[in-house]
């Protein structure tokens, strides 16, 4: 971000943020770029960006217009579910347009944040109770472990990417051969794809990659390849799936032992089936999974059969927005 005026010089300045509604200015730029970013970070309701033409016009004249100031009380701050709805449509304008993205709309588009806990905001659907995005902290932890218990720059699956924190550490140090992912949000796709131009990122259901393309009607019979990813079998697996009832539009394709009552432990299973010999999993997850104990025993038996449990960690408070306890699990394919 750019060092902000603190003085009118009416030479350079011929953008302004200003609050219509207190006839305050709260500050002068030379490119309209930087007052739309500063307007996009402030993440307040009612401020717009106006030229000098138009405030000299409405006799605010901004060399001598003594408002000047940065007072913002009184003005409504948008919630996290409407700067979503903004990031949104400025990403839907950018891609009608076939604009390229400038370092600055990346890191705005990056503020974009799950809809989960969301409800009192006015978001809906069942985003509510899946979208609860990783923080950085918990991400780089899950690469320390993942580094930890054997992983090698290798081919990693992340099958339900959002907006691609959990990824980061890696793509940052450039450790890895293939990253391959899954998002159901054509927003949170597109932020992943536009940060991260080096991975591959289906719009589908992770299920899908167990099924026959391009219907994904029916379930792929090979089980010496389960799946028609180029990169399988993988080096590690790394997310933060969806918690809850096991319950979409692919679901009842899976029967038998493919079958699972809750979509973690789905995620779990079918992300061992997919590493190569020695490959690790590690999720972040409901702590359901190890406070159940017995309970869905069968589950737990196939997973045995096909890995081994190496850890886990029982983690504190995570996500602001939701109250449910949350380990991290590690697995290892035999």
């Amino acid at each position: 971000m750019k060092s902000r005026a603190k003085k009118y010089d009416k030479k350079a300045y011929k953008f302004y943020v200003f609050n219509p509604s207190t006839n305050k200015i709260i500050s002068a730029w030379e490119y309209k770029e930087d007052a739309k970013e500063h307007l996009q970070e402030l993440s307040f309701t009612d401020l717009k960006v106006y030229t000098r033409t138009y405030l000299l016009r409405k006799k605010l004249n901004p060399e001598l217009n003594k408002n000047w100031g940065t007072d913002l009380s009184g003005i409504k701050k948008k919630s996290k579910h409407e700067q979503n709805k903004d990031i949104e449509k400025f990403i839907d304008y950018k891609d009608f347009k076939g604009s390229s993205y400038s370092k600055s709309d990346i890191e705005y588009i990056q503020q974009y944040e799950g809809a989960g806990g969301k409800a009192s905001q006015g978001a809906k659907g069942r985003a509510l109770l899946d979208e609860f995005y990783t923080p950085d902290y918990i991400a780089e932890y899950m690469y320390k472990l993942a580094v930890k218990y054997g992983y090698k720059k290798g081919h990693i699956l992340e099958p339900s990417i959002a907006t691609g924190n959990i990824i980061k550490p890696f793509y940052k140090k450039k450790d890895f051969k293939s990253i391959t992912a899954f998002e159901i949000n054509p927003y949170t796709k597109r932020i992943a794809e536009l940060t991260y131009p080096k991975i591959e990122i289906y719009l589908e259901y992770f299920e899908t990659a167990f099924l026959d393309k391009p219907r994904f009607v029916s379930a792929i019979k090979n089980k010496k390849e389960p799946t028609w990813l180029q990169n399988y079998p993988f080096d590690l697996v790394i997310g933060n799936p969806p918690y809850g009832i096991h319950k979409n539009k692919y679901s009842p394709y899976f029967k038998g032992k493919d079958r699972f009552k809750q979509v973690e432990t789905f995620f779990i299973y079918k992300g061992l089936q997919l590493l190569k010999k020695g490959g690790l999993l590690v999720y972040i997850t409901s702590s359901n999974f190890m406070r159940t104990g017995t309970s869905n025993w069968a589950e737990k038996e196939r997973m045995g059969q096909i890995a081994e449990f190496v850890d886990a960690y029982r983690l504190p408070k995570v996500f602001a927005s939701s109250e449910v306890p949350t380990d991290i699990l590690i697995f290892r394919r035999k």
